[in-house]
């Protein structure tokens, strides 16, 4: 757990240190209406059923779909993902697996439109193979308008929970050119 929190705050550091300005929350500036990305991270779990641990570390695969409030720094959207999972129990038997989330999110963008974009966020959602209720708060920055790099813990009702590194590419969401 301590090894969860630095790798948290170090992301913090970096997101806001590679900030030029002074100013931490900016007045947003006008961007693109939709965006959308994918992303790819690893994984581990940090709680797990009673009897089972992790075989090694967990992969997934988001496909995200965001609306930006004009105006605004919030964002919401969806998002779906693939988690694939192996598990051994205490017998040794192994359990490999995998998970199906549609989730609902939404994000404060702290310098909304700019080269460098910290965000916070969370998404609540549904385990469609396991039949339970996920969680995921998040924090991440965009860099470029284009690459996501992002830290998320999937809190589960169930099974086990999870935090995933991920890092992906954004399409979108760039800031609007006035006419």
């Amino acid at each position: 757990m301590k090894r969860l929190s630095a790798i948290l705050m170090l992301m913090l550091c970096f997101a806001f240190s590679m900030s030029a300005e002074t100013k931490f929350i900016e007045q947003p500036l006008r961007v693109q209406r939709f965006e959308g990305g994918l992303k790819f991270g690893l994984g581990v779990p940090f709680a797990a059923p009673q009897g089972w641990k992790p075989d090694f570390n967990f992969g997934e695969l988001g496909l995200e779909l965001r609306y930006n409030f004009k105006d605004t720094p919030w964002d919401a959207g969806i998002l779906f993902m693939l988690q694939d999972h192996h598990w051994k129990m205490e017998d040794g038997e192994g359990y490999s697996g995998g998970n199906c989330n549609a989730m609902l999110l939404g994000d404060y963008n702290f310098r909304q439109g700019r080269k460098v974009n910290p965000y916070a966020g969370f998404a609540i959602g549904w385990d469609i193979n396991d039949s339970q209720l996920v969680a995921a708060p998040r924090i991440g920055v965009e860099i470029f308008h284009h690459i996501r790099i992002e830290s998320t813990f999937y809190l589960s009702s169930h099974y086990a929970s999870m935090f995933m590194i991920s890092a992906g590419f954004a399409i979108g969401g760039r800031p609007r050119t006035m006419k």
